[in-house]
């Protein structure tokens, strides 16, 4: 994990590390902090040890889409489906998936969590759940990934209002 990072030398530049993948960051998404790698590590060792083929994983509030990118770069095989409420994060997502040639395992999709991925009908399919939501700034908060073996379908239903 990286000590320290510039936020405004990353915003400059137009580029961050993460995970040992260059990504691109603007104005709209927030730059990927060091920490939010030992998440991205986790799943990337939780996704190795179950040893699958093709793992299926969610992102939730993917932000840059540092950590679905990671992730498929880190483990060959895997799918990511990824979102976000904001039109900023997911446009530099997106940027960052096709940046990096990841266009046929990662997609994003905007929507309020797992509202933006109601009708895909992953119900049931997905290994790890991995969720970075911003605002996140107390040090003895870690990120979470979750593995899954089974599905809450209401997750899926929207709001009812």
């Amino acid at each position: 994990m990286r000590e320290e990072i510039s936020i405004a030398d990353a915003y400059r530049r137009g580029r961050t590390v993460f995970m040992g993948v260059e990504l691109l960051v603007a104005p709209g998404a927030l730059v990927p902090r060091p920490e939010t790698e030992l998440l991205g590590t986790t799943a990337v060792d939780l996704l190795r040890r179950m040893d699958l083929p093709a793992p299926r994983v969610v992102d939730m509030c993917c932000g840059a889409g540092n950590l679905a990118c990671a992730i498929a770069r880190r483990v060959s095989g895997a799918r990511v489906w990824a979102s976000d409420l904001t039109d900023g994060c997911v446009e530099v997502a997106r940027c960052n998936v096709a940046h990096l040639g990841l266009a046929d395992r990662v997609s994003v999709f905007q929507g309020d969590t797992f509202g933006a991925l109601s009708g895909l009908r992953l119900e049931g399919s997905i290994d790890v759940i991995v969720c970075n939501p911003p605002g996140q700034r107390r040090r003895s908060t870690v990120p979470t990934v979750s593995y899954t073996t089974s599905w809450d379908t209401t997750l899926f239903q929207g709001s009812k209002a």
